[in-house]
């Protein structure tokens, strides 16, 4: 925690990105002010960081950022279902045959690591710290895992029954769920396994009485837009913001 004239963020290396840090403010703290931001690079720069980045940030929370001199980096998509007219699965989305959807087991960690690693680029996968954060960032969570057993493709594709093919996070605080992580390995894709997650997670989430699903993707992954649409999902008219500075470039700034 670093704490500068009465102001605190969490400061640390971005996953397992090496000269890559986060600037985290705690949820209920007050947005910082640009000098805090600044100083807080200063900090991440001596000690030895090249590059800053943020969580994704509504709009309201980016102007401090912007001031200090941060860019965007990426936009995400915000979708929300809403769960008190659950979506019904369409007549052409049967779930896919051959694949096992159960809860994860400590032994799945490393496969579903690897399962997340292929599914997306080296800045937004997952390490150990983060999967775990995800599955304890709210209330009550659930982690399943989607397993090879009989599909005849997946064989083709080199899966072995057992083998982890995809995964859900999914969170729930009050009558707030959040679809926290979807992956699926690139070589499973294609089968319906993603969407099958999606229906799962809805579903849980539904028998609990939450109101409604949030989950945000990047604004380029299509596909994904795509799926969560597919199972009653809708854009909602505000986005996310990913900021980032460059605390080499920035060595000498004044604010």
């Amino acid at each position: 925690m670093h704490v500068w004239n009465g102001e605190r963020a969490q400061l640390g290396q971005w996953r397992d990105l090496d000269g890559v840090a986060v600037i985290t403010v705690r949820p209920g703290d007050l947005p910082p002010s640009p000098a805090f931001v600044h100083h807080c690079c200063d900090s991440l720069r001596d000690a030895g960081f090249r590059v800053v980045v943020t969580p994704a940030l509504s709009p309201a929370e980016i102007g401090p950022y912007l001031e200090a001199g941060f860019r965007e980096r990426e936009q995400l998509h915000v979708l929300i279902c809403d769960l008190q007219r659950p979506p019904q699965r369409g007549r052409g989305q049967p779930p896919p045959p051959g694949v096992e959807y159960r809860r994860s087991r400590a032994t799945d960690l490393p496969a579903t690591l690897a399962v997340d690693h292929a599914a997306f680029d080296r800045f937004w996968s997952f390490d150990r710290d983060a999967l775990l954060e995800a599955c304890g960032a709210t209330p009550q969570s659930r982690f399943r895992v989607a397993v090879a057993a009989t599909n005849p493709v997946l064989a083709e594709r080199g899966f072995a029954p057992g083998d982890v093919v995809g995964y859900c996070i999914t969170g729930r605080s009050r009558y707030q769920g959040f679809l926290q992580r979807l992956a699926v390995a690139p070589q499973a894709q294609g089968l319906g396994i993603g969407r099958e997650l999606v229906w799962d997670a809805v579903r849980w989430l539904a028998r609990r009485r939450s109101r409604s699903c949030v989950v945000n993707t990047q604004e380029t992954n299509e596909r994904a837009r795509v799926l969560y649409e597919t199972c009653g999902f809708s854009i909602a008219p505000a986005g996310l913001y990913v900021l980032e500075h460059d605390l080499v470039a920035d060595r000498g700034a004044v604010i």
